[in-house]
């Protein structure tokens, strides 16, 4: 256990939560912020890497576009690879802190960063810290969302959860069948929504650690959806992945989950992509994600629940909704997972 400070910890948390509550008075997302800082374990130095980030649902028009997200684009990845290059590795920490408990799809993210730092050599195993202020059912009461539900669905069975998974070989859609016949480039896969709309998704990484196919056809249809004006983007109604994985990983599901995708089918013509994180199997990573228990066995990062915390972002969103008064208010976004607003 790496023994940082609490009360650098905390402050640095702080920040996160003041950072959000500015998001929430500009309109650009929900009460959410997150940071990325490196320290020197010699002197317990620390250095932000990039600015502070804060939900951005509503202003890109993706439903997974959430604080950890946004402080792990590929941007802040490079710099923070770049300053691990430069400092030696054994005497530095990387120190993320967040406002709320991670969703199962920043989960993900968090887990394909740090296993992606340890692989490269930059940062030793254990060395990847989460904070985080607000639990999920903090934020369920005070703001109204809950993605416990989600981490919940993950555990079930295949055969029981929101999103089906099937294996198809025939009655395929020529459409479809042709964008995987007619691509060579590798990895490959395809949105198809309700209204018949194909949005094809190619594989983005290593540029963007988080850019395998699927999810890129998830933003290209989110995107679009936006560009056309929609007033939730992120909802694409119940649209069916087409992917040539042949292992569902953490990162695909809950990208479908946030864009309301309720069919995965794997396509068996195409060529399966690459694990979505570094060592370990898209199934062995879907339980490590699913489990929802930190710091167990097998996990890549530590984390880290700061209590008391002020919560003051999440206070002031449900202050904005209650002065708004409308009934129609959209609080949620991705597969409906409870009776009532979504």
């Amino acid at each position: 256990m790496i023994n940082i400070p609490s009360a650098t910890m905390r402050n640095l948390l702080e920040a996160t939560d003041d950072f959000a509550v500015s998001n929430v008075r500009a309109g650009r997302g929900g009460p959410f912020g997150a940071s990325i800082h490196l320290v020197r374990l010699t002197d317990m130095a620390v250095t932000p890497v990039g600015a502070l980030a804060a939900n951005a649902v509503l202003a890109t028009g993706m439903g997974s576009a959430h604080a950890e997200d946004q402080a792990l684009s590929p941007g802040n990845i490079t710099i923070l690879k770049e300053a691990l290059r430069n400092a030696p590795g054994i005497d530095h920490a990387v120190l993320f802190s967040s406002s709320g408990e991670s969703c199962p799809a920043c989960h993900s993210k968090l887990e394909i960063v740090s296993r992606t730092l340890t692989a490269e050599g930059l940062l030793p195993p254990g060395r990847f810290i989460v904070t985080y202020g607000a639990t999920y059912r903090d934020t369920a009461a005070v703001a109204g969302f809950n993605d416990e539900p989600y981490h919940q669905d993950m555990r079930k069975p295949p055969e029981s959860r929101l999103i089906r998974l099937e294996t198809k070989a025939n009655n395929i859609d020529d459409a479809i069948s042709a964008l995987f016949n007619g691509y060579v480039g590798g990895t490959f896969a395809v949105v198809l929504t309700p209204g018949g709309a194909l949005y094809p998704g190619f594989e983005g990484r290593p540029a963007d650690l988080f850019g395998t196919s699927e999810v890129s056809a998830i933003r290209n249809a989110c995107q679009a959806a936006k560009s056309q004006g929609r007033d939730t983007p992120w909802n694409l109604g119940g649209a069916t992945l087409y992917t040539g994985t042949t292992e569902i990983g953490p990162l695909t599901y809950a990208e479908c989950q946030w864009a309301n995708v309720t069919r995965i089918i794997k396509m068996p013509h195409a060529a399966p992509s690459a694990p979505e994180a570094p060592g370990i199997s898209n199934s062995a990573f879907f339980n490590v994600i699913a489990d929802a228990q930190y710091n167990q066995p097998g996990h890549a990062l530590t984390v880290i629940h700061i209590a008391p915390f002020a919560n003051r972002a999440q206070y002031a969103w449900a202050e904005k909704l209650a002065a708004e008064k409308d009934p129609n208010k959209v609080l949620y976004n991705g597969v409906k997972i409870v009776p009532g607003p979504q």
